[in-house]
């Protein structure tokens, strides 16, 4: 029911108020609530909140996006070398969100006037197998605006 209140400052009491019996709901409730109060603006307590997930017990995949989102949440208030460090830390081979990481990293890179590391980031990007076609497209994109031409994969072998 915390789900249906009307704004976001009323889904943040809601969730803040439920009780809940299972670690997996404490979980589903700490994202869901991190989320609320990012709507309701109130980003430093989406950062606790978010960041609270990101050192529980849960799988590595809602602790990285927890994690992730917590760094969004607190953008530019959040210093952009605290920042770097938290997206290279997820940006690492095998991590669930590494690739999203990476393209943040790229985005700070650009934001420090480091166009060519951005580049060179954001082409390995798109040369990489996994990345979904909105990155991909987004990393091109982003290529093309910084002045570099985008390599593409081999026929065949984009993701689907």
């Amino acid at each position: 029911s915390a789900l249906e209140a009307e704004d976001a400052a009323a889904r943040v009491a809601a969730l803040s108020a439920a009780e809940v019996q299972a670690p997996e709901a404490e979980l589903v409730r700490g994202l869901l609530l991190g989320a609320a109060q990012i709507e309701a603006d109130d980003t430093q307590a989406a950062a606790d909140t978010l960041n609270a997930v990101a050192t529980s017990d849960a799988d590595n995949i809602y602790k990285d996006l927890a994690a992730f989102k917590a760094v969004l949440a607190q953008g530019a208030e959040m210093d952009a070398n605290e920042r770097r460090i938290a997206f290279e830390a997820l940006a690492q081979p095998g991590r669930p969100l590494a690739l999203l990481a990476s393209e943040q990293v790229a985005l700070l890179d650009i934001e420090a006037g480091e166009t060519q590391a951005a580049i060179e980031r954001l082409q390995a990007i798109t040369l990489d197998a996994g990345s979904s076609a909105g990155l991909r497209s987004r990393a091109s994109q982003l290529i093309v605006a910084l002045g570099g031409e985008p390599e593409s994969l081999p026929t065949g072998t984009e993701s689907q």
